[in-house]
């Protein structure tokens, strides 16, 4: 899923729809319900797909950790180009 706005973006733009029902005096319409929860929906998507994609950094991170807890790159000593000890 590709978006240009930031969950946190969707919902700005849905509470600043909602301020003219509470300081407008308006009521919902059946309409504008239906359309507040499909712009929720993608709300969700889109969270949804930014915290599996922090998962898999996570993760991705945690590995690198495992392999050299330091955080700097693990050097192994080559001694010759069979992967073997020299003779």
């Amino acid at each position: 899923m590709t978006c240009a706005a930031l969950p946190s973006e969707h919902l700005i733009a849905m509470r600043n729809r909602l301020k003219d029902f509470v300081h407008g005096g308006k009521f919902f319409s059946s309409e504008e319900i239906s359309a507040l929860i499909r712009r929720m929906n993608t709300v969700i998507a889109l969270a949804e797909h930014v915290e599996d994609e922090n998962k898999v950094f996570a993760r991705a991170l945690a590995a690198k950790h495992e392999r050299s807890p330091s955080g700097r790159p693990a050097l192994r000593l080559v001694t010759d180009n069979d992967g073997g000890d020299a003779a």
